[in-house]
């Protein structure tokens, strides 16, 4: 009896054999994986050819095309995936928005995150997420567009005036940057995250503006007492960082049947990580880190004390610092 190996495919008049796909497939998974996204193009692509319409392949190839710098096409193909309407739809809606926020498409931005809220597509769990970028793309888009502020000039950067500024102060004259005046002052920004004087929050929002244009030189970054060369450019948004969704999602398991709590401790982690941006708890891993902190939440609603550990003193300090900040 004949074997059957399954329906011979075609592309171009030339036979595919059958588990090509799958083998682009996983070969390009396995390279995004491993963070070789330029890597991955070439086989996402052949991936794609075969199956045009493949969610897997188009959120793949998406990511990669992002992670590369490629932000005209990653738009074209989130379109794609999105249209398709995939198990997954939520995150390929956050990798088109982040896509469109490196575009400086942000009136799109806007608009398409007041929908989502309106129809009530968000998930509990990411709408904290959704409303930071909704609040940055509306204060970027009433902001002017064109020219540089003309109240502003580089002394206002200058790190003894720019530290002497009350924490709100100083967020607000970063927020008066387009993106003109973020590249003229890229200098002057980086040695303000350079400088022990400025506080740790106003360095991840300079990282932040930075990063988002394209700034490619190191910068040297001390926070908590961790330091390290960064080159903004390279960096992804604080929620986004591969520590900070290994513990959401290790919470999120944890408490599926305690939503209040989830929001809780995700709201903590999340203002712990942009605290720290660019780095993710050094000292520790996901399955220590989402423990205590759940811990901690419960402690806040009156169950039992976390003992002292390095742990929980870190998390003590980071609260303390915002409770400084009023």
């Amino acid at each position: 009896m004949r074997k059957k190996y399954g329906k011979l495919q075609k592309k171009d008049n030339v036979i595919v054999f059958p588990g090509t796909f799958e083998r682009l497939l996983a070969e390009g998974l396995q390279l995004v994986g491993d963070f070789k996204y330029a890597d991955s193009l070439e086989l996402l692509e052949q991936a794609l050819s075969l199956e045009p319409d493949h969610p897997n392949v188009l959120g793949a190839y998406a990511f990669a095309l992002y992670e590369t710098g490629n932000f005209k096409k990653a738009k074209e193909i989130c379109k794609r995936l999105l249209q398709l309407g995939p198990p997954h739809y939520i995150e390929a809606m956050e990798l088109y928005l982040t896509t469109l926020i490196q575009l400086r498409e942000f009136e799109e931005v806007r608009t398409t995150i007041a929908a989502l809220f309106e129809e009530g597509h968000i998930p509990e769990e990411r709408k904290e997420r959704f409303r930071h970028l909704l609040g940055m793309s509306e204060r970027i888009t009433t902001a002017p567009v064109s020219e540089i502020d003309p109240d502003l000039d580089s002394s206002l950067f200058e790190v003894d005036r720019f530290s002497a500024l009350h924490n709100m102060e100083q967020e607000q004259l970063l927020m008066r940057l387009n993106t003109e005046g973020i590249q003229e002052y890229s200098g002057q920004l980086a040695a303000l995250v350079e400088h022990e004087k400025v506080p740790a929050i106003t360095k991840t929002i300079i990282l932040l503006q930075l990063m988002q244009s394209g700034y490619d030189e190191l910068v040297s970054v001390n926070k908590f007492g961790y330091e390290g060369d960064i080159a903004p450019f390279q960096l992804s948004e604080p929620d986004e960082m591969p520590k900070f969704t290994q513990c959401m999602t290790l919470a999120v398991e944890r408490l599926e049947k305690d939503p209040s709590k989830e929001e809780m401790v995700a709201d903590l982690l999340f203002r712990h990580a942009f605290a720290m941006y660019p780095f993710e708890w050094p000292d520790f891993e996901p399955d220590e880190i989402v423990p205590v902190y759940i811990g901690y939440v419960e402690q806040l609603l009156g169950g039992p004390e976390v003992p002292h550990n390095e742990l929980k003193d870190f998390i003590e300090r980071i609260e303390m610092m915002y409770y400084e900040r009023g």
